[in-house]
């Protein structure tokens, strides 16, 4: 029975992502580091104009940074782990890495991303993320919720993920997410 809602969660989702049209990013900005010593990413883009969503690259060219990609198992019952790979380190990018494997939703933009002095990631994205997530049960929003602060504090190494979407603490069906996230266990 599981496997059965899995896999019609997974079709819901990949049906969805297929229903969505794709939007010019905006250009790319370099961190900036504040006063406070801060540093702060304005929302960039994905340096490559695809179509259709790439898969992970295995072998990184010797200008990309490896990173690790989280996301569910084929089961959808747990999160996994595998070596990828994005052009820069960028919020933006990582965000288009998720997406590009049908992790998150298409079009999720990052409104702002800053790593504050606690080592703590504040990350804003747009309303899409959310639109997917309110769709879930509690095993994909888990799944997919996991997998977004886990890539994030493993990139970044930081020690947790305040996360909201459009300015406001991001709320689901299932919970209200005010608070910072610790990493979710694989």
């Amino acid at each position: 029975m599981k496997k059965l809602f899995c896999l019609l969660l997974c079709a819901a989702v990949i049906f969805t992502l297929c229903a969505c049209g794709k939007t010019a990013p905006a250009p790319a900005a370099s961190p900036a580091p504040t006063a406070s010593g801060e540093v702060v990413v304005a929302p960039d883009s994905d340096v490559s104009a695809q179509e259709s969503p790439a898969p992970v690259a295995t072998d990184a060219p010797a200008e990309s940074v490896p990173v690790t990609l989280y996301h569910g198992d084929e089961n959808c019952e747990s999160i996994v782990s595998q070596e990828a790979a994005v052009p820069e380190l960028t919020a933006q990018a990582l965000v288009d890495l998720l997406s590009g494997n049908d992790i998150i939703a298409e079009n999720v933009v990052v409104n702002s991303f800053t790593v504050d002095n606690n080592n703590i990631i504040q990350l804003d994205l747009s309303a899409q993320f959310s639109n997917i997530l309110n769709t879930m049960g509690t095993s994909g929003e888990y799944i997919m919720l996991g997998s977004l602060v886990n890539t994030f504090m493993d990139a970044f190494d930081a020690d947790g993920v305040f996360l909201t979407i459009d300015g406001k603490a991001l709320e689901t069906g299932h919970n209200i997410y005010d608070q910072t996230l610790g990493f979710f266990g694989e």
